[in-house]
């Protein structure tokens, strides 16, 4: 009778806690495996979770996004989204997820708003600072232009 109930005992497990124990031992391959049974948008986490604890950030957030589009509401999928994204400086991508927490009411939105900020900020002040850079190339190649063409007047007079 016990023989009957193991089959289904096992169909009745939570993937989760699989997932945690494979990816705490770095079997990345057994934890997608395990986060397969799980019904979505559970499915869909525990993927994005694992691939990004195995660093694989870039697919972690395709399947961060792929679950969002089913799912455009859970918040672990959007905290998970506008994290991955940040460490990838996709800023207005994170700020995007991070706006929808923030919309839902989630108490993390702020944090991630911030964060987001923060990244808006320095890539603004990146831009900047190429912009003066290239400015700067310039007068210089203009300079160098300029003491060619009197050295070359100097010479042939």
């Amino acid at each position: 009778m016990t023989a009957l109930f193991l089959p289904l005992l096992f169909f009745c497990q939570d993937p989760s806690a699989d997932v945690g124990r494979f990816v705490q031992e770095g079997a990345y391959a057994d934890a997608l495996v395990a986060a397969s049974g799980a019904e979505e948008p559970e499915r869909s986490l525990l993927f994005t979770w694992t691939r990004h604890h195995a660093g694989d950030l870039y697919g972690a957030l395709a399947e961060a996004t792929t679950g969002l589009a089913a799912h455009p509401e859970h918040v672990g999928l959007l905290e998970q989204a506008a994290w991955i994204s940040a460490s990838l400086h996709r800023a207005e991508e994170s700020m995007g997820y991070a706006e929808r927490l923030e919309g839902l009411g989630h108490p993390t939105a702020s944090a991630f708003v911030s964060d987001a900020r923060e990244l808006l900020d320095v890539k603004e002040e990146v831009s900047r600072a190429q912009d003066r850079a290239n400015i700067l190339l310039a007068a210089f190649a203009l300079l160098a232009v300029s003491v060619s063409a009197w050295g070359a007047r100097a010479v042939s007079s």
